[in-house]
Order: structure tokens, then sequence, then C-alpha cells
């Protein structure tokens, strides 16, 4: 037996209505009393939790992007600060390896001096 169904076909059918089994019939209505019921026992159990179970939820977000702000900004704070103390250490590394160039120079050129044989 086929029952006629007034949902719209992809298709286009001079009545546009298609024929849907009885047994599909079924299912879905089926389907539909249970998604139905799911949707009774939610509503149920939501109305029984105390009204005071939510309260200051808004608050306790506010609070949490606020602090969860400041502790990302005081990462980026950090990080920047490491990044400059990485930057001046290599700074004051080359700052050495010029030195200690120069010294090297300076004890080469006196030891130099020193050797030479007087003419």
């Amino acid at each position: 037996m086929t029952v006629p169904s007034p949902i719209a076909s992809r298709v286009t059918t001079p009545k546009a209505i298609i024929a849907v089994d009885k047994d599909e019939f079924l299912e879905v209505g089926a389907q539909l009393e249970l998604h139905g019921s799911i949707l009774h026992d939610h509503t149920q159990c939501l109305d029984a939790l105390p009204p005071t179970l939510f309260e200051g939820y808004d608050r306790d977000l506010r609070e949490l992007y606020t602090r969860s702000r400041a502790v990302r900004d005081e990462i980026f704070s950090q990080h920047y600060r490491l990044r400059s103390l990485e930057q001046e250490q290599e700074r004051a590394i080359a700052r050495y390896d010029d030195r200690r160039l120069i010294h090297d120079l300076l004890v080469q050129h006196i030891t130099m001096q020193r050797n030479k044989i007087p003419r």
C-alpha cells in the first residue's frame, strides 16, 4: 500500500508529492516519536535543576577570560624579554670576540717587537 506524503520531492512531480511506502512512513513516525520523547526528558531534567545552579556563570566566564588574557599577555611579555636577553647576549659575545681578537693581535705585536733582533 502506498501512502501519499506532503514531502516535496527533489525531482519535480506533477503534484509535488512523492509516494512513501507504509514501512518508511512508520519508520519516520517512530523516529519523530523517539526524538520527541528525548527532547521531553531533557526538558524535564533542565526544569528540575535549581535556578541558582547557573548563577554566577557569566561572572565566572568573564573572570576566566580576563585571567586567561592576562596570563597570555604575561607569557608574551616574558617571551619578548627572553628574546631581548638573547639578543643582548649575542651582542655581548660579539663584543667579547672583538676584544679577544684585539687582545690577541696586541699580544702578537708585542711578542714580535720583543723578538725582533736589533740591527
